[in-house]
């Protein structure tokens, strides 16, 4: 019970936080307007030029004389010390760059109310620049803005930074495995959706796959055998003929070794049987094989062999069946 109510709190609270961004239709340029436009000028001309030194000498003069002109102003604000931290080889003076990432992070929520798109931001900001110290902040920002945030428009990066906040949070003790496990699985599906969505777009598909593959890798402590099947059973059950969750199963299963069990056998044998390969053969005749069913072993070896044209993995196969002979 205490682990759900946790998972609850942790993962659901951001409902109650995530609002949608306040964008005005008509920048403002302050009490005095002729000086809040000269001072946004000054700043954003070698803004433009890609000249962020002296935007910075600037950019807090314009925050000062017209700090509600649009939230454009904090964005650029941001972007112009990431370009200087980028620059800097001192680590102190790379520290207090960060620092004022974070102050323009605060005034632009006291000038337009926070949002979904500053909580996303200044999470992965935490975890990019003081991840070992602000971690958890991190966790519940992301959490709370990407609850609300549109699917398609949620960076890879941010899925990535949100993991990792989740698994120091874990390696740290301040929650259970079960949270990471119940990140996992809200992650993958942004994951998931943006696969599809961008399906024809390769570049921006490959982002997706790359971080699935390291939302994969940080679930692994956490992921035992048991845990594994308990999250994936009920998704399997619901979905029984979902080909791409059931091959993450089995991915995920043949991972951390959990490939002898009656439910791994069944997604494995559901897949041979809808498209079956040399992998999902040997995947079966593997699990035949380890139970010491070498006839069925063999047979599913030899249809491995009948379905590639691959030298190598033939060659694996005629190992495996030589294998067999051996042992009997």
């Amino acid at each position: 019970m205490k682990n759900i109510f946790t998972i609850f709190a942790l993962l659901i609270g951001g409902l109650a936080f995530g609002q949608e961004c306040n964008k005005p239709s008509e920048p403002d340029f302050g009490a005095d307007v002729a000086a809040g436009r000269a001072a946004i000028s000054l700043y954003s001309e070698p803004f433009k030029q890609k000249n962020y030194a002296e935007a910075k000498n600037f950019w807090w003069d314009a925050q000062d004389k017209a700090p509600k002109y649009k939230p454009l102003l904090y964005s650029h604000g941001i972007y112009i010390y990431k370009n200087q931290i980028k620059k800097e080889k001192d680590k102190a003076k790379k520290a207090v760059l960060a620092d004022s990432i974070f102050i323009i992070y605060d005034l632009w929520v006291e000038n337009f109310g926070d949002c979904y798109e500053i909580q996303v931001k200044r999470g992965a900001d935490l975890m990019k620049y003081k991840s070992k110290t602000e971690y958890e902040a991190a966790f519940n920002l992301l959490n709370k803005g990407l609850e609300s945030y549109p699917t398609e428009k949620i960076k890879s990066d941010w899925v990535n930074k949100s993991m990792l906040a989740s698994y120091f949070m874990v390696g740290n003790k301040k929650v259970e495995c079960d949270v990471l496990l119940a990140q996992y699985d809200k992650l993958s599906k942004i994951c998931d959706s943006n696969i599809e969505h961008f399906k024809d777009n390769e570049k921006k598909k490959g982002y997706y796959t790359k971080t699935q593959a390291y939302l994969d890798q940080k679930v692994a402590p956490c992921a035992s055998c048991d845990k594994l099947e308990e999250l994936f059973k009920p998704k399997v059950e619901a979905s029984p003929n979902d080909t791409v969750l059931i091959k993450k199963a089995i991915k995920m299963l043949d991972g951390r070794k959990c490939n002898t069990s009656d439910f791994y056998i069944e997604l494995a044998t559901k897949i041979h049987t809808w498209n079956p390969t040399a992998e999902s053969a040997i995947s079966l005749g593997d699990v035949a094989y380890r139970k010491k069913e070498y006839k069925k072993a063999a047979g599913y070896y030899e249809e491995g062999l009948s379905l590639t044209q691959d030298e190598a993995e033939k060659a694996k196969l005629y190992e495996k069946l030589a294998q067999i002979e051996l042992s009997r």
